[in-house]
């Protein structure tokens, strides 16, 4: 098993994972996908599959990484691909709901993320020259007290530096700390629900 990664952070993490696991048939290489040919020995055999996951959401052109990936399975190999779509937040929707969204997506845009990649797969693996895939969509959802009105504010907390940095919001107006029994409260008082990002998962077979 081999994965490709770009952030040092991510790889010291995974390569960390790893060894904690024992495991001795893995691998993580730094590169970019972007550019397989300078990562992937091309004498290595092809691989009998590839999985990314919050990958093609990050690339300008994901039909040319998702090609390239593609390129290295073997015929009959499985390429698999989840990425996110961005829906309602919660329902009814609240403007503080309406607030942490609008934060979410201000940062997500700064960042150049595209948000509806998932709902973007089925024409980006026809753009890759892939049959068409088999898709399915994922996403959690719940009221009271197992709202999980938490997984927005953890999110929202890792995009602050980049809402900072766009001059959309500062941590003090943010209060992170606060968020999710904020968003919690708010719930109640209206007897919502909240739903989590949507994930769509896509996969085919590599032509024979």
């Amino acid at each position: 098993m081999t994965g490709i990664e770009g952030s040092p952070v991510a790889i010291e993490a995974a390569r960390r994972r790893v060894d904690a696991a024992g495991l001795t048939n893995v691998s993580i290489l730094a590169g970019d996908l972007r550019d397989l040919d300078a990562v992937i020995d091309q004498n290595l055999p092809l691989f009998d599959a590839v999985v990314g996951r919050f990958v093609l959401q990050f690339m300008p052109d994901p039909a040319a990484v998702l090609r390239a990936a593609a390129s290295r399975v073997r015929p009959g190999g499985l390429v698999c691909f989840q990425e996110c779509a961005h829906y309602t937040y919660a329902y009814p929707s609240t403007p503080l709901w309406d607030q942490v969204r609008s934060w979410v997506l201000g940062a997500l845009d700064h960042a150049d993320v595209e948000t509806q990649m998932g709902l973007r797969l089925f024409q980006t693996f026809g753009a890759a020259g892939l049959p068409a895939p088999e898709l399915q969509l994922e996403a959690g959802i719940g009221g009271g007290e197992r709202a999980p009105a938490f997984l927005w504010s953890d999110l929202l907390r890792s995009v602050i530096p980049t809402l900072e940095e766009a001059g959309i919001a500062t941590e003090e107006e943010i209060d992170p700390d606060t968020l999710t029994d904020r968003l919690m409260a708010d719930l109640a008082a209206n007897e919502g629900i909240v739903i989590t990002i949507l994930l769509v998962g896509a996969w085919t077979r590599i032509r024979t």
